[in-house]
């Protein structure tokens, strides 16, 4: 089976399947991502279980990285205590959650953006060359 994009919502959203995004791609996929995002703006990619090597190797099919002095400070990433790890090389963390693994203060500013970012918003939009896409994932 191919890869497909099916429209998810009236005006935007489209679901892609048929595609392992662990494995790397080959360019008629890359194209075809390409065109959804083109189409649809938002794909969804469900049911990806990626290590951080493995979406980095999924992301640099589509640009190279934006550098960034934004989320955890360092290569740390925690949920839970037991989610405690050291990320890869070109990911950070954008966590609603402290260094100590507690959430944020409502009145820190932090947590006014991530409120923020709940409603919608777009990363590098105010570059003068904006990233391409952005990618969110949901816990």
């Amino acid at each position: 089976m191919g890869i497909s994009i099916r429209q998810l919502a009236p005006t935007f959203a489209g679901e892609v399947t048929g595609i392992d995004c662990r494995q790397p791609l080959w360019p008629a996929q890359v194209a075809t991502i390409h065109a959804g995002m083109a189409e649809y703006a938002v794909l969804v990619f469900r049911d990806q279980k990626l290590t951080d090597e493995e979406q980095l190797r999924f992301t640099l099919h589509f640009g190279d990285l934006e550098e960034t002095r934004g989320g955890t400070p360092g290569r740390i990433h925690f949920r839970t205590d037991r989610e405690v790890r050291q990320l890869g090389l070109g990911i950070r963390d954008f966590s609603n959650v402290d260094s100590g693994g507690k959430p944020l203060s409502t009145d820190s500013r932090a947590y006014a953006f991530k409120l923020a970012d709940q409603l919608w918003h777009s990363d590098s939009s105010f570059h003068a060359v904006p990233a391409s896409y952005t990618k969110v994932t949901l816990l």
